[in-house]
């Protein structure tokens, strides 16, 4: 699921920098067409993009690593308890 996610905020970025390649290998009729602020809102909706895949696939990791943490810290609990219970027969 993660590996889908990744590759779903992978593709934002890659048409992003397609448009940056375009602009820069254009740059004079860009700006002969005085077009810089279109690219640039161009640009800028699939950075959006990316940034709400992110924030998507970061919520996903963090649902998935608090489940992991918990577990680990109720185990290192039960550790303890058990080791304070041996020491004390000893």
């Amino acid at each position: 699921l993660t590996a889908l996610m990744t590759m779903n905020e992978l593709q934002p970025y890659s048409k992003s920098g397609a448009i940056v390649q375009e602009v820069f290998s254009s740059i004079r009729t860009v700006f002969a067409y005085n077009s810089s602020e279109y690219e640039q809102l161009r640009y800028n909706k699939y950075l959006d993009s990316c940034k709400h895949e992110s924030k998507r696939k970061g919520i996903l990791f963090g649902c998935y690593m608090a489940q992991n943490i918990h577990s680990l810290s109720e185990a290192s609990g039960a550790a303890t308890e058990i080791w304070q219970i041996l020491d004390d027969e000893v």
